[in-house]
């Protein structure tokens, strides 16, 4: 049964709206609560479609069920990664890519369906594949029996079909099926990061989402920097990291987290280039004596002088940087 439904990806070729910018994903929630209990299996395929292939890709994502999954299987065909639970990615490289675990149904099955590649994102509008995705649920281990669905033919209970100019249409065959409008992909803009010498006052940072949406900050190296909204505070020597965020909403799916990585230098660094040798010694020297712009203070009197230089030299000898 399973196979018969690869003429069907032909309803898909249709020209709609525009490519969209990101990738397209679907929330798929299925009620089971009728067959509860009963054994049988899930079907996942992604067929590349009559028409001469371009790229398109399909991950299964955040895959959640109250039932059972029989374990790990020798269940995939064609261009087919990874096994539920986990994140599953399908390619039309090949004629037919399906994953089919046997599984025990509970009372809820959730998943999320986001396609992406050239297809999607660079049609070309003549050699787009139409290929499309097809999840159905059965009473059997083979595929035979479908079940909660209205179609007779092909057992099928949600599709998604790639179109030629790279949008796509989705079909629910399942009354116990909810499936929201698709949510379009977004990305990030984190620009790079300088570093910054240990004792900078906080700073702020800023990124974009192409939804338009707040961007979220956090650290992810707490022992060095520390993030308040977008306020950065430096907190020890050593590398930072921050990690952009834009969760989506009912129109945008998560963007893909973005990060930048700035050093957090030592105060004694007076070059900025990660090390503190002769030539930051000489920069201090020429400010105490008033042959550059007096702009390291490192004890705090007010003045650069022998001290600041002595402090700088220790630092160099490798005995620390003593600056307030």
């Amino acid at each position: 049964m399973r196979r018969r439904w690869l003429l069907f990806v032909a309803s898909f070729l249709a020209v709609v709206p525009s490519a969209p910018a990101g990738p397209i994903t679907y929330h798929v929630t299925v009620n089971t609560s009728s067959i509860s209990g009963t054994s049988g299996s899930l079907d996942f395929n992604f067929i590349p479609g009559p028409l001469v292939t371009q790229s398109a890709s399909l991950q299964i994502l955040n895959f959640t069920t109250d039932g059972a999954l029989a374990g790990s299987c020798a269940c995939s065909t064609g261009d087919v990664s990874g096994q539920l639970p986990a994140a599953m990615t399908f390619d039309n490289g090949t004629g037919f890519n399906d994953y089919s675990p046997l599984f025990t149904f509970g009372t809820t099955i959730s998943f999320d369906v986001s396609l992406y590649g050239p297809a999607l994102s660079a049609p070309d509008g003549a050699s787009t594949s139409g290929s499309a995705f097809a999840f159905s649920m059965f009473f059997d281990p083979v595929g035979t029996f479908p079940v909660l669905t209205s179609d007779t033919v092909d057992g099928l209970a949600f599709t998604v079909g790639v179109n030629l100019d790279g949008t796509t249409t989705a079909t629910n065959f399942s009354t116990e099926t909810a499936v929201p409008n698709s949510l379009t992909g977004q990305a990030i803009t984190f620009g790079t990061l300088s570093n910054q010498p240990l004792g900078t006052a906080p700073f702020a940072v800023s990124a974009t989402a192409s939804s338009g949406l707040a961007v979220s900050f956090a650290s992810a190296s707490p022992g060095v920097c520390s993030v308040s909204g977008s306020t950065v505070t430096l907190v020890a020597i050593g590398t930072c990291s921050i990690q952009a965020t834009q969760g989506g909403n009912n129109i945008w799916a998560a963007a893909s987290p973005a990060a930048q990585n700035f050093q957090v230098l030592s105060t004694c660094d007076l070059k900025q280039n990660g090390s503190i040798n002769v030539a930051d010694v000489q920069l201090m020297i020429n400010e105490a004596l008033g042959g550059a712009t007096a702009a390291n203070d490192l004890n705090g009197d007010g003045v650069v002088n022998v001290i600041d230089v002595q402090i700088e030299l220790n630092a160099a000898l490798t005995l620390g940087c003593a600056a307030s």
